[in-house]
């Protein structure tokens, strides 16, 4: 920028309002003097501007974010100074836009980091006050007073971003902005927000600061002149951004942003800087993933944002077959995790299958990773329902040629025998059970001989995968209603020789423990709950549940640690053991649950059946009466899991049944009639063309409620 003014001085800045000259410099240092162009009302803008900056910058100790005006001069100017190696963002912009196109990851990273480094110096304006809360709101945001410290753009350095310009600023008090002795609205019409330019200071707040750096950031986006806030809706929409980013995916990770920071109503934009920085900080970090072709981490963003879209980003990743492996190997170990996120994990699946597809021809290793997604997939329409789903794959998989380890083949074994009970195939799951322990029994021997034969210092004697088969043996002969098997054993005796094998694996002894406890309640055999109960401090206390605890302190600590498998057992136990102990502090705690802790529990199996087993408690303590409390239950026990919904044009699957279930029960509490229900039900099965269902339900309505009672889930 050059021009002088009529003292000889240099032009190094210039905004609507305002002219900045160089009156010298040292070799850090350029000794600035701003001037106001409506010289009559230099001194009083001056003198406010001086008193505001200086309180700012006087009250912020962790980081300096302004440019206070130092002294004024006799004709109304401001004396300051800047960093020699500066830039103001309004020079700042064209560098970024010649060296770095907005498309490219590289050239939206570094805006987005010049926004950081904005949010991060207007943070402490914000709440620069000595109290809590309180500081300045700026009204004023545009790149003409943003000055940029130690930047080198070209090297990819963004620098330290600085305030300037505090005649609009006012300060703020908690959530309130105080009026002060400021007639004029003086602003940079296309970056100030509606409510500010109108004049409408009640809905003044951070949030209008907040649209300004919104607009800043459409600015360096597309390249030009950007719009007033009347026209914001039309330019800024998601078609135009990604046309913008030449692609959908990136325009679907940006433009949620813009809309948020730019939307009409303050309501509805980021409240604080540092919602917005988080924001922004996740979405550099998405586009880095991108970039370094971490595709469950992309992916696990893109669910988490609600972006079901079939597979629109596909076409735009780049693609390498190390990557696809690794991101593989994470969905498999993930599925492994206790309290995992099944419908994020299918939606994992889902997409790495369509980039294994794509790109089916580049892949050298397609057999190995298609079974190692293969198997994945198995587990994932496990726990989300879909068993008919897992049984195609498996089918799959067992008819081509199979390019997968012995142990993870025997893995598969075992989850698909899942898919099988899921379908109220429970002889089949015993078959794959059966057949699955009979090869790992075979390789602990194998491996127990190699050990001693080679004299190893080695337990071979612990297999977790066998565990595992022996839990779900247990399992699947109480499904088929088996008191023993051909060796004599009972479902007690695999459910032992489970935690046996699982030895210090914590995770996988409460799981096992619940199909005891499941079991015992199936049997109504208390003594056996009570035993496994304490014995393995499953709801996370010593003692004899019934007796030395208290029902509600239980209560209270499992919502606290948020396992809806064990708050689940625990309300079915209580329900078919414990009904006489259940007193008016467990009654609260339990109703005031349906309406707080229970809602931040994820929105997964076995929630379902929390909330039934919470209805049906409180149904029972109220004299067999249905109220509020009851009617909340069962609503959210049909509602809260989304795989649990009915569909009539989707298969029926064991999250359905459980749902059909459900509302028998509550038909025939509230006095309804459940002859509807049943017609509805047997229409599904015939629909989703399972005939086994439809053939064990045959009966009458009843029979809704008599075959799901060994809820293993």
């Amino acid at each position: 920028m050059s021009g002088n003014d009529r003292m000889g001085r240099n032009l190094i800045a210039k905004t609507g309002n305002v002219e900045i000259y160089c009156n010298g410099e040292d070799d850090d240092t350029i000794f600035a003097v701003k001037k106001y162009k409506d010289v009559r009302y230099a001194m009083q803008f001056m003198e406010r501007e001086k008193k505001i900056s200086h309180e700012i910058y006087a009250k912020t100790q962790k980081r300096e974010a302004v440019i206070p005006i130092l002294d004024i001069t006799e004709d109304g100017c401001g004396r300051m100074m800047l960093k020699k190696h500066g830039h103001f963002l309004n020079d700042l912009i064209p560098r970024l836009e010649d060296r770095y196109e907005s498309s490219s990851t590289r050239g939206l990273l570094l805006r987005l980091d010049i926004i950081k480094e904005i949010l991060i110096s207007l943070d402490t304006i914000h709440f620069c006050g000595k109290d809590a809360g309180n500081g300045y709101v700026h009204l004023d945001i545009h790149p003409g007073n943003i000055f940029f410290e130690n930047t080198d753009i070209e090297h990819g350095r963004i620098g330290t971003a600085k305030f300037l310009d505090f005649l609009s600023a006012r300060p703020v008090i908690g959530n309130r902005v105080l009026q002060d002795d400021m007639e004029f609205i003086i602003a940079s019409p296309v970056y100030a927000a509606q409510e500010y330019l109108e004049g409408t200071m009640d809905a003044v707040c951070r949030t209008t600061d907040l649209y300004s750096v919104g607009k800043i950031f459409c600015r360096m986006l597309f390249r030009g002149p950007v719009s007033s806030w009347e026209e914001d809706r039309l330019k800024y929409s998601k078609a135009m951004i990604e046309e913008k980013l030449g692609g959908s995916l990136k325009a679907n990770i940006i433009a949620p942003f813009i809309q948020c920071a730019l939307d009409s109503n303050p309501k509805y934009r980021y409240q604080t800087v540092g919602e917005m920085r988080q924001i922004v900080e996740e979405i550099c970090a998405v586009l880095q993933d991108c970039e370094n072709m971490d595709y469950d981490k992309v992916l696990s963003y893109l669910f988490e944002q609600g972006f079901f879209e079939k597979q629109f980003w596909i076409k735009e990743l780049k693609f390498d077959e190390r990557k696809l492996m690794e991101s593989a190997k994470h969905l498999k170990e993930a599925l492994l995790r206790d309290n995992i996120n099944s419908s994020k994990c299918y939606y994992i699946y889902i997409g790495l299958q369509g980039l294994l597809d794509k790109n089916k021809n580049e892949i050298k290793e397609y057999g190995k990773i298609k079974n190692q997604l293969l198997v994945s997939g198995v587990s994932c329409c496990n726990y989300t329902g879909r068993s008919n789903e897992a049984r195609e794959l498996y089918e799959e998989l067992r008819t081509g040629e199979v390019d997968m380890d012995l142990q993870d083949y025997l893995v598969l074994l075992n989850r698909t025998a899942v898919s099988y009970a899921d379908s109220l195939d429970y002889e089949g799951a015993y078959r794959l059970i059966e057949q699955n322990i009979a090869s790992l029994e075979t390789i602990k021997r194998t491996r127990a001989e190699l050990v001693k034969s080679l004299n190893l210092n080695t337990d071979a004697s612990k297999v977790t995968d066998m565990a595992r088969a022996y839990s779900a043996k247990g399992c699947y002969m109480v499904l088929c209603g088996l008191e023993e098997d051909n060796n004599n054993k009972t479902p007690l005796y695999y459910f032992d020789r489970a935690l046996e094998e699982f030895g210090e694996d914590c995770g996988n002894r409460r799981i096992t423990t619940s199909h005891i406890l499941q079991y015992a309640i199936e049997k109504k055999e208390r003594n056996i709950f009570e035993k496994y109960a304490s014995k393995e401090d499953y709801f996370g206390m010593k003692g004899d549940v019934q007796e030395d605890i208290a029902l509600s302190h239980v209560l209270k600590d499992l919502l606290i640690q948020r396992d809806p498998y064990v708050l689940h057992v625990f309300l079915k136990g209580v329900y078919n053991f414990y009904l006489s102990k259940v007193d008016n502090s467990f009654l609260y705690t339990l109703k005031s649950s349906l309406s707080n802790e229970l809602l931040d529990f994820e929105k997964n199996n076995p929630m379902e059946l929390v909330f039934r087993w919470a209805g049906l408690i409180i149904y029972e303590k109220n004299g067999h009466s249905v109220d509020s409390n009851v009617l909340r239950a069962y609503d959210l026990a049909m509602s809260y899991v989304p795989e649990a919904g009915i569909n009539p044009g989707e298969p029926i699957n064991i999250l359905t049944l459980i749902t059909y279930q459900t509302r028998y029960q509550y038909n025939k509490i509230s006095g309804q009639d459940n002859e509807k229900l049943y017609e509805e039900f047997m229409e599904h099965c015939k629909c989703s063309g399972n005939k086994r269902v439809e053939e064990i339900y045959k009966g009458g309505a009843e029979k809704l409620n008599e075959v799901l009672t060994f809820e293993y889930v």
